[in-house]
């Protein structure tokens, strides 16, 4: 199956690998206002097997971006 994300100019993933064992994915980004007045969700994968998915599909994409 072809990366959906391959030919995005902008991916926004809110995803983190801890340890490599753990994925951590949430739709709200990190800060005060989280954690005081927005609902929020976060998921938490203690998978290795996903985490090393994830973390992989990071390497792709950090491979051929660009800074700012």
């Amino acid at each position: 199956m072809a990366d959906p994300f391959a030919v995005c100019s902008i991916v926004h993933n809110k995803l983190m690998v801890i340890d490599g064992s753990r994925a951590h994915g949430a739709v709200s980004i990190l800060l005060k206002a989280a954690e005081s007045s927005n609902a929020k969700n976060l998921l938490v994968l203690g998978d290795p097997q996903v985490a090393a998915k994830y973390l992989k599909n990071w390497q792709v994409h950090a491979a051929h971006s660009e800074g700012y």
